[in-house]
Parts: C-alpha cells; structure tokens; sequence
C-alpha cells in the first residue's frame, strides 16, 4: 500500500513542487506525492524550466494552500521545506504519521541577474534531488540513480533495453492503477457529488496525463537504443499508443464524475445499481488489460477482447432503463440524460480497453490492428 507525503513551504512555487515531482518520479510505486504552501502564489516559471531541463515536466502539477488537505487526508509523513513553514505550520498536524524538516533556501526569494537566478533554482533543485534519494536510500528502496534523463541517456548509451523494459514495466502498471482509481472515484461521484472529490478527481487526472508522458519518455529511449527491432522485444511505436489510451480513458472516467447536481429520486435506484455493475465489469476488463501490457500476454489481451465483445448486453439492459424512465417521469430529464452520458462514456472507455488489446495482439503477432466491435 503506497503512502501519502506532503511536502509543505511557504509559496508551493518552487521547492514542494520539485520534491513532489522527484518522489513521484523515483518512488510513485511506493509513495503517493503532493505539495502545498501556507500561502500559495502559483508555480514559478523558474521552477518549470528547471525540472524540465532534467525530464521531467510539471504541467500535472499546480500550487495548493494547505487548508486543501488539513484534517482531509492522512499522510504517512509531512515534509516542511523551510523554516517558516516549520515554525507557522500547526504543531500537531492532524492524521499525519511522521513530521519530517528539511531546510532548503527558498530561490525565488534569491535576487540577482536572470543567470544567477537561473543558477540559483538549479542548484536547489539538484539540493533536493539529492536529500529524496538520499531518503529514499535510507529506507532500503529501490530506485533508478541519477536524476531522470540522466538515468535514461545512461540506459541508452550503455544500450540497457532490460533497464528500460523494467521500468516500462512498472510505469504501465502504476498508470493502469491510477487510471483505475480515478474510474472507482467518478463512479462514487456519480451517486454522491462531492466539491473535494471532484477536486480530487480532477488532479489524478492531471497525474495520470504525466504518468503518459513519463512512458513516452522511455519509449523514445528505447528507439534511441535501436533495440526493438523483432517481434521478441517490445514495440515502443506501440506501448505509446497504449499509454495514450490509458490517458483516455482516464479524462472520459472523469466524464462520469462530473455531476452538477444529486440525483435523490428512488426512481434512479436501478439505474444506479446497472451502472455501477457495469463499472466494476469495465474496471476488471481495465485491470487485465494493463497486466496484459505489462506482461506483453496475448491470452490475457484476448480474454479481454471477448467479455468486451459480452458486454453489449449490459449496456444495452442500462439505456432501456434509461428510456423507459424518460418515458414515464419527464420531470426527470435532466438527470436521465446525464446518466445517459455517463453510461456513454463508460462505452468510450470499453471501446479504448479494446484498443489496448487490440495493440498487444499486433504487437505479438505482427497483423493487423484489431477493429472494435463495442
């Protein structure tokens, strides 16, 4: 079970989005990253061109005030960053397991030329690259060294393709479980608005559209190693393709969650009970699938193939209710059609499963990409 850590500062612009950027990267398998500020004023433009400058992109991330998690969440540890946030933040932190000080110089306070400044957040950067690893290695975990292109030019000059397939491996995997996360909240949302878990819903979004990138980063770095070249090794064209179905499916799951108001008549009780039924078939289906990439395991893919091909049925059964509540209490239109939306994105995501299937078979089998037939 991962745990939760947030790293706190005054802004949340510089130093907590880079530890939470570099724990994400090194360790999200076994950690759950977030950031946030006492008093946040947006991430600095600095901070993005830093990080980025690395490999790794903040664009899933952005600035938080405390208040946003305090007493909402439980976190395994709670890392202040600088000596206000140390002294201003409560003393007891409510459910938090471990409080943790770091101190690091704040960068955008530093004043100077545009390259001192510059130098300036590299080397708190790198300041806080090494204290994670550090933290990191202290527990006994496993993690790739170096920063993240570092390690990946690394991999590719010393033309380490298991390297690479591993951590593809693994990075597959944690997006699929996110992607998965992110279904189960919209689902909870749809029969229960929340403004926080929406919220919520709203930022594993953008984490999983990082998680993507992430991927795409190794797929390129398996092309710049010339491996991949048969149909023993993976297909880095391929796992892309995969991976941005993934993502897909991530933004039309949260297309269910997104409700603006809460459906109390008894009359949508089954209904509900349809769809939620139907979710758990699609979120199974989601979870063979990202083994079956994983594992590159065409008997898994075409197992997947055929219950999406089954579960036809089902959706049809859910929009015949959906009709016949139309037809007998219009004063409930509204909500209907909302469900009915829902339910047709839950479709979108079955017919993106397929895809993902489809592309492990051609990948083994090197034929054609398989149709949807959902």
């Amino acid at each position: 079970m991962t745990k939760r850590v947030l790293f706190l500062c005054t802004g949340n612009s510089a130093r907590s989005q880079m530890a939470e950027a570099f724990l994400r990267h090194y360790a999200a398998d076994e950690f759950e990253a977030h950031s946030a500020g006492l008093e946040p004023k947006g991430i600095h433009p600095l901070t993005v061109q830093v990080m980025r400058e690395i490999g790794l992109d903040l664009s899933g991330q952005y600035s938080k005030s405390v208040t946003e998690y305090l007493g909402k969440m439980h976190f395994g540890y709670l890392v202040t960053l600088c000596s206000d946030a140390e002294e201003r933040c409560p003393s007891v932190f409510p459910s938090v397991g471990q409080r943790i000080h770091w101190a690091f110089e704040d960068p955008a306070a530093f004043a100077g030329s545009a390259e001192a400044r510059l130098d300036k957040f590299r080397q708190v950067r790198d300041q806080i690259d090494s204290q994670i690893r550090a933290w990191l290695e202290a527990q006994g975990l496993r993690y790739h060294r170096g920063s993240p292109r570092r390690w990946l030019e690394e991999a590719v000059q010393n033309e380490d393709v298991a390297q690479l397939l591993d951590d593809l491996q693994d990075k597959v995997l944690a997006l699929g479980d996110q992607v998965e996360s992110i279904l189960i909240r919209s689902a909870d949302l749809l029969q229960r608005p929340d403004p926080e878990g929406l919220e919520r819903l709203e930022e594993e979004g953008r984490r999983a559209r990082q998680m993507r990138l992430a991927i795409e980063m190794r797929c390129l770095a398996l092309i710049a190693a010339q491996k991949c070249r048969d149909g023993s090794e993976r297909s880095p064209a391929v796992m892309i393709e995969i991976a941005y179905d993934l993502e897909l499916i991530s933004e039309h799951a949260r297309q269910i969650g997104r409700a603006d108001y809460v459906v109390l008549d008894r009359c949508f009780g089954d209904s509900l009970k349809s769809i939620h039924h139907l979710v758990e078939v699609v979120r199974s289906m989601l979870r063979q699938a990202t083994w079956a990439t994983a594992l590159r395991d065409e008997a898994v893919a075409q197992a997947v193939l055929a219950r999406a091909a089954a579960t036809e049925p089902l959706y049809e059964r859910v929009q015949q209710e959906l009709r016949a509540l139309v037809k007998h209490r219009l004063r409930f239109v509204n909500q209907t059609i909302h469900l009915a939306h829902s339910v047709n994105q839950l479709g979108q995501v079955t017919e993106k499963i397929v895809s993902i299937c489809s592309w492990i078979v051609f990948e083994i089998q090197g034929g054609t990409h398989v149709a949807s037939n959902v």
